[in-house]
């Protein structure tokens, strides 16, 4: 991609909403749908934010993207959703290397709550992080570990997961298809850090003898 790991490190982030224009995203952070349609335009690969992304599933009736009002938080000022009546909706990240990484989430609605959300992370076809039937009301947001909070307590109080990938792919899965819940699921906001290795330390410093 032409950028060092160390941007990875600080972290990269996508803020899922219809319009761009409604809020203003952070540094390292992309607006994904491409289009402002309310469709859930942006197949991969998309080049940008350091890497390759996009959707990889077909976009269909029971799938799109909403402007969250009176956010206070650029992170959770949209949604995609996913009716869980349908195969999973799937947004995938190329990483730039496999081992340890920092994952946040968020996902919910100022109102048309409440929704019942399921979202896994995947290592390609592996689930690391699976919230299953977390529901969310009115202003309410889930984050990685399945918490949820208010919109004014989510961005200090998120919580986020470590995961170890073996791939260097990384898929987003929102909604499910056993048609147990007519609900919709939701997903705001995707956050992916690179944890660098703890150094070794020595008697005589990084990776010195020990005596």
């Amino acid at each position: 991609m032409g950028e060092s790991l160390m941007s990875w490190v600080t972290g990269k982030g996508w803020n899922f909403r219809q319009t761009a224009s409604h809020a203003t995203d952070g540094t390292d952070e992309v607006k994904w749908p491409t289009a402002d349609n309310g469709n859930l335009d942006g197949a991969y690969p998309i080049s940008g934010n350091g890497t390759n992304y996009g959707r990889t599933l077909p976009v269909s009736s029971v799938d799109g993207s909403r402007d969250n009002l009176n956010f206070t938080d650029r992170r959770l000022a949209g949604i995609v959703f996913r009716q869980n009546t349908a195969t999973q909706f799937a947004f995938r990240v190329d990483l730039p290397a496999t081992g340890l990484y920092r994952i946040r989430l968020g996902g919910g609605r100022y109102s048309f709550g409440p929704n019942v959300n399921y979202v896994r992370v995947l290592d390609d076809a592996t689930a690391l992080i699976t919230l299953a039937g977390v529901s969310t009301g009115n202003d309410q947001f889930y984050d990685a570990a399945g918490n949820v909070h208010t919109k004014a307590n989510w961005p200090t109080n998120n919580v986020a997961v470590d995961v170890t990938f073996s791939t260097t792919t990384l898929i987003l899965q929102v909604g499910q298809n056993s048609g147990a819940d007519s609900t919709a699921s939701v997903c705001s906001h995707l956050f992916i850090q690179q944890v660098p290795p703890t150094p070794a330390f020595g008697r005589y410093g990084v990776r010195g003898p020990i005596r």
